[in-house]
């Protein structure tokens, strides 16, 4: 999964954790928030396999990534005339990104794209697992039962430590399958004039250079779920503060 993909994730995750059972509740009643509670430990599951799917090709067979590509510049074909099309006139930009499908990719490639895939899947259990905590301390008329701030906490820290690294390795191993795919250390060709022809002249593309971008949506989730977090804490000492005085 890309960053953005991994960011929408977690963001659609935060907001389904706190507010899908505390709105099912009142609009819904018991039997919706039955099949929330099934539904989180079923996309528990389900997280588990699409974890399966991604690890395997990397293991051993042929892995799809994205890559990024040292910026190159486009250009009409030389001696080619356009009669008709395109629509648009470019004006600007490149091509710095390309999705292959490779196999043979070095071992540390393999490692580091198999690790940003479980990590991710980590945090997607974690998440799951904690929406049907919530939803069944809700199902039983106490949202605010001992252990539920302490589950918020815990996927608090998931999104917030497992979205970073997660995005941190897949960003690695992404780079590192760029320089599996286009590194090439000795080559040799003919009709060549020019001593100091490189392989970029001739049209091979070149691995991007590493640029490392930490995503904040995690980190903001995490914190903003912390404070969720204190305040299901409170709800719970006040609770527990007030059993039986009715």
């Amino acid at each position: 999964m890309n960053g953005i993909g991994l960011l929408v994730l977690l963001a659609l995750a935060a907001l389904v954790l706190i507010g899908v059972p505390l709105v099912i509740s009142r609009l819904g009643g018991p039997s919706v928030l039955r099949i929330v509670r099934v539904g989180g430990l079923a996309y528990a599951a389900l997280s588990v396999l699409v974890a399966v799917v991604a690890v395997v090709p990397l293991i051993g067979g042929a892995a799809t990534v994205s890559v990024p590509l040292q910026a190159g510049g486009i250009a009409r074909p030389r001696n080619v005339t356009f009669d008709q099309g395109p629509l648009a006139r470019i004006t600007g930009g490149s091509i710095d990104r390309a999705t292959l499908t490779l196999t043979d990719l070095g071992i540390p490639t393999r490692l580091l794209l198999i690790a940003a895939a479980l990590v991710l899947a980590a945090v997607s259990i974690v998440i799951a697992i904690a929406l049907s905590r919530i939803a069944a301390s809700t199902l039983k008329g106490a949202p605010f039962t001992p252990g539920i701030a302490r589950v918020i906490t815990i996927a608090a820290v998931a999104i917030a430590v497992g979205g970073t690294v997660a995005a941190v390795l897949q960003q690695w191993g992404e780079w590192s399958a760029a320089q599996d795919a286009f590194t090439v250390t000795a080559w040799s060709a003919t009709r060549i004039t020019d001593p100091g022809t490189t392989l970029a002249d001739l049209g091979w593309p070149s691995a991007g250079a590493f640029t490392l971008q930490i995503p904040f949506l995690p980190l903001l989730l995490g914190l903003g779920l912390g404070a969720v977090a204190a305040v299901f804490r409170a709800g719970e000492r006040l609770q527990h503060d007030t059993a039986g005085l009715v």
